[in-house]
């Protein structure tokens, strides 16, 4: 064999093999590229809910701090919220209210895209200080395994609890279950009963933290009769 073809040889040999290491460069990129990109979200969201918790995250903490395991629990809600307000408004997730509805209650305008979600609104003076859309405990996937954390609102009470509370209207008018409309909590009633239960559902677990009314001032009713 010639000395040319040997070097021929060599050069077609060292061609193939540039070619694959640019081709495995590629596939490399490719694949590690979007990898790491979702690294890097995952993190960015991490730390972000980690140095700015949203408002659901915050009433979690808070309630699950103070009344896990605690019968009976009650807190100021002014003081498991780091802003400033003097109105709170929480609307049934079941419920269909349109901007109309929601400023004939709340007296404040904003892009409310309710789906399915509790939407929690907070002014201060008639001015929107806050809101934000929760969602329902069933509305929370459950993965193979781990704790799931949810945060909810009790729209839900019975004949027995309203004549326990002296509800001064006709409970004739209402099923046994009755749904509650909305919420409407000021500074001078902002008292709420709040509970944490652990459920396991096979190798999966529900941390549930709830707020609840404490008086008939703070809810008002859907009645089937009007």
């Amino acid at each position: 064999m010639s000395f040319k073809l040997i070097k021929k040889l060599i050069l077609l040999i060292y061609a193939v093999i540039k070619i694959i290491c640019v081709v495995l460069f590629i596939l490399i990129c490719i694949i590690l590229i979007p990898v790491f990109l979702f690294v890097l979200f995952l993190l960015g969201t991490w730390l972000t809910s980690f140095i700015h918790p949203s408002l659901e995250q915050q009433l979690f903490s808070s309630i699950d701090k103070k009344c896990y395991q605690e019968k009976a629990c009650k807190i100021h809600l002014h003081e498991i919220t780091s802003f400033k307000w003097d109105k709170a408004y929480f609307f049934n997730y079941k419920g269909r209210y349109s901007k109309q509805d929601i400023k004939k209650i709340t007296g404040v305008t904003g892009d409310f895209k309710q789906d399915m979600e509790t939407l929690v609104i907070f002014t201060y003076q008639g001015n929107l200080v806050k809101y934000d859309l929760f969602r329902t405990a069933y509305d929370y996937f459950l993965p193979q395994s781990g704790t799931i954390k949810s945060f909810n609102i009790n729209f839900d009470t019975n004949k027995d609890e309203l004549h326990q509370l002296h509800y001064s209207g006709n409970l004739g008018d209402f099923s046994e279950n009755i749904s509650i409309h909305y919420y409407h909590v000021d500074l001078e009633n902002d008292i709420l009963y709040a509970d944490c239960d652990l459920e396991t559902q096979n190798r999966n677990s529900i941390k549930a933290c709830w707020l609840s009314f404490t008086n008939l001032d703070q809810i008002h009713l859907y009645n089937p009769k009007k």
